[in-house]
């Protein structure tokens, strides 16, 4: 994850997580919906900035909500997560301490919107008619995401179908 963060005061500063961040998505209609949590270590802010470069786990809360949340991804021009932990401590400079410091951060992401214009037809084979009524064809595609989250799949099976009748599985 790489992410800039902004205002983040005019004192060089230490932040530290001492409890996983909880992240739960704003809905189209407002409700906030959990969905799960992540560490972060230690960030350091200076001149009014800091940068978050980390790998970290997403641990997933609700399977449910995040498989809503994922077809909402994928079809959205973009998405809202709600980033919030309750006690943070921060030393600033040589000041003490802050302990206790909560943190709510609205965070707006690119979706995938439905890889409008970045699926490619490479090649299409109609090589036969099917014995059981149809054509066999064979497609290959390229699929480019051009947005900073991904998915990883290990496999797909697609089925296609024209009235009752099974024309393909890929």
């Amino acid at each position: 994850m790489l992410l800039q963060v902004a205002h983040t005061g005019i004192f060089s500063a230490k932040i530290q997580f001492t409890e996983p961040i909880d992240i739960s998505w704003k809905e189209d209609d407002g409700t906030q919906t959990a969905l799960g949590s992540m560490i972060f270590t230690e960030l350091h802010a200076d001149n009014k900035r800091a940068i978050i470069d980390q790998t970290t786990t997403f641990n997933i809360s609700d399977e449910d909500a995040f498989g809503r949340f994922a077809a909402h991804m994928i079809t959205a021009e973009n998405f809202t997560w709600t980033l919030h932990s309750e006690n943070l401590h921060v030393q600033a400079e040589k000041f003490p301490v802050s302990k206790g410091i909560k943190f709510n951060k609205d965070l707006t992401l690119n979706g995938f919107n439905s890889f409008n214009g970045n699926v490619k037809l490479k090649e299409l084979k109609l090589p036969s008619d099917n014995e059981a009524g149809g054509i066999d064809f064979s497609a290959t595609t390229s699929l480019n995401n051009p947005r900073s989250a991904y998915c990883i799949f290990s496999s797909s099976l697609f089925a296609y179908t024209l009235g009752s009748v099974l024309s393909s599985c890929l």
